[in-house]
């Protein structure tokens, strides 16, 4: 769901994207949104404006924590967990429809404009999460493959089932699923210091952030450092 107003943005219309494309555009701080790709540099929320900062996780190494452990073992012993290409159907769309009532502001109205826009066909190879209690879907997230990288696009899940934190739980199984496939690259997005509600996204280990001074990635632990330093000059 689209919450805020991105503000100095680039979005590019491709008809075809190639896996070492998208790569290289997440690479750089850039994110599908729709059937398109974009990069910001700031967002407004209740006409507050904020900066975005682009995430990305290396797989290569990564251990989950004690914590996350706990949580997938928890969830894998209560739900049946299924990883798979993305299937958009009717049991999708309703759980959807429950999920978008947590959002404010402009949210797309259905799964698949959120995904497609106005489009019939998906130029990204999209799979998902989908997590079953018995026959029913409670939870489901939605990542795109790159050659060497996944993306995390979207995930939703039933209010009922809040205390078992399936948005968080399914990006580790994104994660646990790109190790599983030796991708190398993860990346959940934007965050946006000052405005909580995407802080989950750090819950998932030791990020680094697209510096775009540089054209590389840097720790996100020293991005205060590098924000005090780029102030004085």
């Amino acid at each position: 769901p689209h919450l805020g107003r991105a503000m100095f943005t680039e979005i590019h219309y491709p008809q075809e994207l190639f896996p070492e494309e998208l790569d290289d555009y997440l690479a750089k701080g850039w994110f599908r949104m729709g059937q398109t790709i974009f990069t910001c540099r700031f967002i407004t929320f209740e006409d507050v404006l904020f900066t975005t900062v682009w995430l990305r996780l290396t797989l290569d190494g990564f251990q989950f924590s004690k914590s996350q452990r706990k949580l997938m073992r928890k969830n894998q012993s209560q739900f049946s967990v299924i990883s798979r290409k993305a299937i958009f159907n009717k049991e999708k769309e309703e759980l959807y429809k429950i999920h978008r009532q947590r959002f404010s502001g402009h949210v797309a109205k259905t799964l698949r404009s959120s995904l497609f826009g106005d489009t019939s066909f998906n130029i990204y190879d999209t799979y998902e999460i989908a997590i079953y209690d018995g026959e029913q879907l409670v939870g489901c997230s939605f990542f795109d493959r790159g050659e060497k990288t996944l993306a995390s696009i979207m995930g939703m899940f039933h209010p009922d089932y809040n205390k078992y934190s399936l948005g968080y739980y399914t990006m580790l199984e994104e994660i646990a699923y790109g190790q599983q496939q030796n991708y190398e690259e993860y990346y959940p997005g934007y965050v946006v210091p000052g405005y909580e509600m995407f802080d989950y996204k750090l819950r998932i280990g030791a990020t680094e952030f697209y510096d775009e001074a540089t054209h590389s990635g840097l720790p996100y632990r020293d991005l205060a450092q590098k924000r005090s330093l780029d102030n004085q000059i």
